[in-house]
């Protein structure tokens, strides 16, 4: 077999396996979604204020916000400096440093 069908049969090969993979996988976003949808999260500090002030955005997002599930693993400290000196600034103006801080 010439070097260049060789190469045409390893491709299609990998391709068809990627093809497989992809179809045997479950999407990470449904897993995500099912996994933040339960009540134990609604008893955290912080989670009336979510829905109060944030998750009109982030549960539906569009453009450059990041949907809730991207920020789970987020320290508080560091979601506390994004709503005190980052991005969120403006959103959170008013809240104390204490929601902030539970957010």
């Amino acid at each position: 077999m010439p070097p260049h069908r060789f190469t045409f049969h390893v491709l299609r090969i990998a391709s068809i396996a990627a093809s497989v993979l992809l179809v045997a996988t479950p999407p990470l976003h449904a897993e995500s979604e099912a996994a933040v949808s339960t009540d134990a999260d609604q008893t955290l500090p912080g989670a009336a204020l979510y829905r109060e002030r944030c998750a009109a955005c982030h549960e539906q997002p569009t453009g450059r916000v990041p949907p809730r599930v991207t920020m789970l693993p987020l320290t508080p400290e560091y979601v506390e400096r994004i709503l005190s000196t980052g991005t969120m600034k403006a959103q959170a103006t008013g809240l104390t440093a204490l929601e902030k801080e539970q957010s």
